[in-house]
């Protein structure tokens, strides 16, 4: 739809319409080339689409990880591994703790 706009206002073929119309989309910086009034006001319009559709994307986003993970610390997801330690704070001390704990396995 936006490129249809884009090509009646500008007078480009409909390909090169459709080119621009998601580079307005995807890239607010493209606004800035056009020269006309008309293509800044379908560019503008566009561009703010564009701004609309990334915000959804990342609220649905934003909101799928965010049930993950309350899902696994309400425990409603069951954890199936067994026997793993996972070490927190990854740091220059960690190998060490590497090893002291596969030492301390082969004792077990």
């Amino acid at each position: 739809v936006g490129g249809a706009v884009y090509s009646s206002v500008t007078g480009e073929d409909l390909p090169e319409a459709l080119w621009h119309a998601q580079l307005f989309v995807l890239d607010s910086g493209f606004l800035s080339e056009e020269t006309t009034q008309p293509a800044r006001a379908v560019g503008l319009a566009l561009t703010v689409v564009g701004l609309l559709l990334v915000s959804v994307l990342v609220g649905i986003v934003s909101q799928t990880i965010e049930q993950q993970v309350a899902n696994v610390t309400s425990q409603i997801t069951q954890v199936l591994e067994t026997d793993h330690i996972v070490v927190l704070n990854w740091n220059s001390s960690a190998p060490r703790l590497i090893r002291e704990l596969s030492l301390g396995n082969r004792d077990v």
